[in-house]
């Protein structure tokens, strides 16, 4: 086969040879390369008339090879006069071409083409543009231009901004290098009309102005802000201008010879004040309006901090949709902490350029922090008073008390801050502060002055307790925390849950965010007293763990709430202490619990068998209720008394925090134990020496500490000089420098993850999703 095939080649190639069949033997003229072709298709059709950017359609053949590009060019029709002449006269370098590449999945046959609009009069008038269409093939060849003709009009845009509210306010911050945004402002438009969905991008700019002091806000706003009413075309009608609110036309038909006549149209228009039209007309809208002019007339308020600009053009006009702006204070000095008032605006335009009429506009509040005070407690305790209460819960003093009795709390932490050598405000009580709740101007009053907070301490479940309608409204403003370099965090008892997104733990992380450091003594934090007979471990929130390295917390759940058969609700408390690892030897204590101290400052409900402190019987069965110290015989005659500190927990720490502390048990490497006279033995029981219960945690920005328990019932002593030395190591505040300088940077702190919390509880705020603190 392959024989026959090889004779048969050679064969028809001598034949060729014969016949002078060879390419130099071609005769006649060379071909030459044909134009594409183009044309629109009937979608849409010629003269059709729109109110936003449409896709046009069109086809291209190129009989001897292929189409490469198409490109287009819109040009206004008052420009191009005769569309005929224009394609004859004008140079094919003067067209405002769109050049579409045709690719092998993309023939490029349609294109939302982009028409202008009249910006005086954009609702009322249509301008007629031209499309100009072209074909180029693979060897360059083009198709002759073609045309279409279609009208364009617009509706106006509309501005929208998002600003926190006057009750979430921003803090100034110098520079992006921290974990504040300095004031994060966004905006958007829309054009629900031309654009119902996928808008395509607007361009805005947007000025900002201050500080304003309150009374400075309302003379701008008294002077500058008025109602304008916008009609349906965008005209805009100020104070009581007349409006054309009814138009009557009336034709009348004039006979001019006996073969002709003529119409004449009458119009008869009613003239209406704007200041008539109530919301609802069927003619516009009104809208708060923000008069520019009056702001430059003024030069008390023309305060401009920062406004828009485009990089490359020096314009206003931006496509951005949100910006943050640091150093507000920049023009202004301030000594001490304080809270000023700020105005945004901001206008939008659309993709014809037609602005908004009526710009957006708001007001912000923003803190200076100069952290002039040293220390500020915030006390998350739910006490209980001397007549009744839940035992192991602080004690707080009989209501109505005495001015010269104080919470056990904040005489507690006064004395250590005293003794580290700081002044701490036990004195000058805050009057109650009267607020107006934003959604209806209702009023309520936080208890300051019944709840005998000063402005460094505040017992914020009390005060939250009492604020019958304040929803949203925190119990210690962000602005006074910002006084402090330092927040120490109370919550020594085991009822009730640390609510980190509410308003108060929101504030207390944003001065931790600042650099502020914060010291946290927390029994049971996340998880309120409740029966179990065995040990949780309860989720630690995610704002916790970023701010204070505690990844997981163990609480004891009541521990040794055994199933004690003959006496439910027999519980064992077994801490007594904490150890300081040797590494710090030098610097920290060993830390015994004070039996006094633990007995006299910690309610302990009498008589109530198994709810005693602590938990102890005689051989014989029957139970003790008797102090040691005021019946020695008998503690000689059974034995020392367990004097331990109920229900203390332990954590597991992030790798970046530092371990200090570690639990010491009454019971030693033992899981505790009941005597055996005492109780039927069942249920759970786990060992909590050694266990992880004080660590400190070192950040680029922040330092913060979290205790498992409270140094309250510690021995005096020891506890001053554990106070002492943390309270040192927290002052080392290298991000706000307003203590001393830290020696060293550790690894960098996750700023993003940090900004991201942040970001997320403040819309909460914004939204009123907050939740209230609990004391329950």
């Amino acid at each position: 086969m392959k024989r026959d095939l090889g004779i048969l080649t050679a064969f028809m190639i001598g034949i060729m040879l014969i016949g002078g069949c060879g390419p130099a033997d071609i005769e006649g003229p060379e071909r030459t390369n044909m134009p594409p072709v183009v044309d629109f298709v009937n979608i849409p059709v010629e003269e059709a008339k729109f109110s936003a950017d449409t896709t046009l359609y069109w086809y291209g053949t190129d009989v001897d090879g292929f189409i490469t590009h198409f490109r287009y060019a819109v040009i206004e029709a008052d420009t191009v006069g005769d569309p005929v002449l224009f394609i004859e006269t004008t140079p094919d370098t003067e067209y405002p071409w769109v050049v579409l590449e045709v690719e092998l999945n993309n023939p490029q046959t349609n294109h939302k083409v982009k028409m202008s609009a009249d910006v005086s009069d954009p609702v009322r008038k249509y301008v007629a543009s031209y499309v100009f269409l072209q074909a180029i093939d693979n060897l360059g060849a083009k198709s002759a231009i073609v045309y279409r003709m279609f009208y364009k009009n617009n509706h106006f845009p509309n501005t929208l901004i998002s600003l926190q509210n006057l009750t979430d306010p921003y803090v100034n911050t110098i520079s992006m290098t921290g974990i504040l945004e300095g004031v994060t402002i966004s905006w958007n438009g829309e054009d629900p009309i031309d654009y119902p969905r996928n808008p395509p991008p607007f361009q805005f700019q947007w000025k900002f102005w201050g500080p304003f002091d309150s009374l400075t806000s309302v003379a701008l706003d008294s002077v500058c802000v008025g109602s304008v009413f916008v009609d349906n075309y965008g005209d805009r009608y100020y104070d009581c201008e007349d409006y054309p609110a009814n138009i009557v036309i009336d034709t009348t038909i004039i006979e001019i010879t006996p073969d002709s006549s003529d119409t004449i149209i009458n119009i008869d228009t009613t003239f209406v004040p704007v200041c008539s039209l109530s919301r609802g007309n069927p003619y516009g809208d009104w809208h708060e309006f923000l008069y520019l002019d009056s702001i430059a007339n003024h030069p008390e308020f023309d305060r401009l901090v920062e406004q828009s600009e485009d990089q490359i053009t020096g314009g206003p006009w931006v496509y951005d949709q949100n910006s943050s702006i640091y150093d507000v204070y920049r023009n202004v000095i301030v000594d001490t902490t304080s809270m000023y008032y700020f105005l945004f605006w901001c206008q939008s335009r659309d993709d014809s350029k037609v602005p908004d009429p009526t710009p957006a506009f708001g007001w912000v509040a923003v803190i200076e922090p100069k952290f002039e005070r040293d220390v500020i407690v915030i006390d998350a305790c739910n006490y209980k008073k001397v007549q009744y209460g839940f035992w192991n819960w602080p004690v707080y003093p009989t209501s109505p008390f005495p001015r010269d009795i104080e919470p056990t709390v904040k005489e507690f932490i006064a004395e250590s801050v005293r003794g580290w050598g700081a002044d701490f405000d036990t004195d000058n009580i805050l009057p109650n502060d009267t607020f107006y709740l934003p959604n209806g101007g209702i009023e309520d009053i936080i208890p300051y002055y019944t709840n005998k907070a000063t402005q460094d301490y505040y017992p914020i479940i009390k005060l939250k307790r009492d604020v019958l309608s304040g929803k949203g409204i925190a119990s210690v403003n962000l602005r006074d925390i910002l006084k402090h370099k330092i927040i120490i965090l109370v919550k020594d008892n085991t009822g009730g849950e640390l609510v980190m997104n509410s308003p108060e733990l929101l504030a207390v992380m944003d001065g931790i965010d600042v650099g502020m450091s914060c010291w946290s003594f927390v029994r049971s934090p996340f998880q309120g007293a409740y029966y179990t007979p065995y040990p949780t471990f309860p989720e630690v929130p995610e704002e916790y763990q970023a701010h204070f390295g505690v990844l997981r917390m163990r609480h004891t759940g009541w521990q040794g709430n055994i199933n004690d058969t003959l006496r439910p609700g027999t519980r064992i408390d077994d801490f007594i202490g904490a150890g300081v690892l040797s590494e710090y030897q030098d610097d920290f204590p060993d830390l015994p619990t004070d039996c006094a101290r633990l007995e006299s400052e910690y309610y302990w409900q009498p008589g109530s068998g198994f709810w005693s402190f602590p938990f102890r019987c005689w051989q014989d069965g029957s139970y003790m209720f008797y102090r040691w110290w005021d019946e020695p015989d008998k503690a000689a005659l059974y034995g020392d008394i367990n004097c331990a500190y109920p229900e203390v927990g332990y954590v597991e720490k992030h790798p970046l925090a530092g371990a200090i502390y570690l639990y010491q048990s009454y019971y030693g490497d033992q899981p505790p134990v009941l005597y055996p006279w005492c109780a039927t033995l069942a249920g759970h029981f786990e060992k909590y020496e050694g266990a992880v219960v004080g660590i400190r945690y070192d950040t680029d920005v922040f330092r913060t500490a979290h205790f498992s328990f409270s140094l309250q019932p510690i021995v005096s002593d020891s506890s001053q000089k554990a106070f002492n030395s943390m309270m040192d190591w927290l002052s080392e505040q290298p991000f706000i420098q307003t203590g001393k300088l830290a020696s060293h940077r550790p690894v960098k702190t996750n700023k993003e993850h940090l900004r991201n919390i942040s970001r997320n509880l403040h819309e909460l705020k914004k939204q009123g999703l907050l939740r209230g603190c609990d004391g329950e």
